[in-house]
């Protein structure tokens, strides 16, 4: 491969922006600097553009099976629609096991994803419960690469949900190691209360799901693992976190000295309950629901002021007929959403062009956050000589108004239909090789590698 110079670009990392030349050699960042010598090398002009790091987009679900069907996006498809959106890494899942069969269910899942994806990825390992062996299996699986377990407080009906002493086990074993645990926060016990009154006077509509799962659920949730992992030693990470209540306990926790991360998803900063409203309300279905106006200031307020370190997308994508089949009954709705692609130009336009984040803190949320938390920094997410070329250039001014059948997720909807974005990715480089070129994605499939994460020191 021949020696890249992108050229005259705004180099943005997560403290600093300035103009610079980025000499690319061997699929890593060689040098940064001004007026690197071009003689010999492919040179790309970047100027007007911002050169960003890749997006680690940290919680994907391809091909997820879910109430007898499953998301739309295969690991080649989604991947490649990632890579469109400026997306250069992404964690995915395992299928939920106990420790008897961890590893198992780990080797099933990368030999699934395995020559498939178009970007690099990573594999989060889901863990129902604690068992003999499940130490044995977190140190396999660590050697491995994998250094997150994911964990429920929900879901007993389908075999997910793990109780408080098991999650606080799995958090003690994880932080011996440098390990850490990822947790899905809702309140079981009110979670179901509240179903059953729904399901009591027949109410079954999209907009009760948001109802049978109100913010309580959440923010008693999180509150409670904060407090199993402050008691226990542990790491922990509260995925998808949608409401204000999850956002102050995250903050107590965390002035308390607990090693507690949060994130949050596009759909909680920029979506609200009033979607669920609607003739189409069943294509919004996710969980945790949309929430309430207030929540989205908040959790905004919540990036801003570095609270929230991380934003991932939770991208489960459907196509509209397996939405529309148990349109009326939201216990039957396969739930999540499509979002991988649209990440980093949703975050800049309602991020960064109003005023709630820098591109600098966008950087940090995206990219070097991602990064540092789940084993991956320096060699990815940061713009240095050394890491890996993952690269996005970007087009500040390009507006472009989103349309389902423009993106390249497999799927038939968005759920940001019609929003106007003024900045977009224009190429993508994926360990120095260009694999978006103006939009359209010009890589292989199995241009991704599988990503070995580290434990943390």
């Amino acid at each position: 491969m021949k020696d890249i110079i992108i050229k005259g670009g705004e180099v943005v990392t997560p403290f600093t922006r300035s103009k610079a030349d980025i000499l690319i050699s061997k699929g890593i960042i060689q040098a940064i600097g001004r007026n690197l010598d071009e003689k010999g090398k492919k040179v790309i002009n970047a100027a007007g553009k911002l050169v960003l790091p890749g997006t680690i987009d940290a919680h994907t679900h391809m091909a997820l099976p879910m109430k007898g069907t499953t998301s739309s996006d295969s690991f080649w498809t989604g991947t490649r629609a990632a890579a469109c959106g400026g997306v250069t890494t992404i964690i995915d899942f395992t299928e939920m096991a106990d420790g008897k069969v961890l590893l198992k269910a780990f080797r099933e899942r990368k030999k699934m994803a395995q020559g498939q994806c178009a970007i690099d990825w990573a594999l989060h390992s889901c863990l129902r419960g604690w068992v003999k062996g499940s130490d044995a299996a977190i140190d396999r699986l660590i050697k491995e690469g994998v250094t997150s377990f994911k964990m429920f407080t929900v879901y007993g009906e389908r075999g997910l949900m793990s109780g408080d002493g098991e999650i606080f086990e799995a958090l003690q074993a994880t932080a011996r190691r440098g390990a850490m645990v990822t947790v899905h926060s809702e309140n079981a016990g009110l979670v179901d209360a509240y179903t059953k009154r729904k399901l009591a006077i027949k109410d079954t509509s999209p907009l009760a799901l948001a109802e049978s799962r109100p913010n309580v659920c959440e923010g008693e949730a999180v509150q409670r693992m904060i407090s199993l992992a402050e008691a226990a030693g542990g790491r922990l990470y509260i995925v998808h976190m949608s409401t204000k209540e999850a956002l102050r306990a995250l903050k107590e926790g965390q002035r308390r000295g607990v090693n507690v991360v949060g994130e949050t998803c596009p759909q909680y900063l920029l979506l609200d309950r009033d979607s669920l409203e609607g003739r189409k309300g069943h294509r919004f279905t996710c969980v945790p629901p949309l929430r309430d106006p207030i929540d989205k200031l908040v959790l905004w307020q919540g990036v801003e002021e570095g609270d929230i370190a991380v934003i991932g997308t939770d991208h489960c994508p459907f196509f509209g007929k397996q939405k529309d089949k148990h349109a009326k009954n939201f216990t039957k709705i396969p739930l999540g959403l499509p979002g991988v692609e649209t990440l980093m130009p949703l975050t800049y336009t309602y991020g960064v062009r109003r005023g709630h984040i820098s591109v600098n803190q966008m950087v940090q949320v995206l990219s070097a956050n991602p990064a540092m938390v789940f084993g991956m920094y320096p060699q990815k997410g940061i713009l240095q000589p050394g890491s890996d070329a993952d690269i996005v250039i970007f087009d500040p001014e390009k507006k472009v108004t989103l349309r389902a059948k423009k993106l390249n997720m497999n799927t038939d909807y968005s759920p940001y239909e019609g929003l106007k974005l003024v900045g977009y990715p224009e190429m993508t480089f994926l360990r120095g090789k260009l694999i978006v070129n103006k939009g359209k994605y010009v890589g292989d499939k199995g241009d991704g590698k599988y990503i070995k994460r580290e434990v943390a020191g």
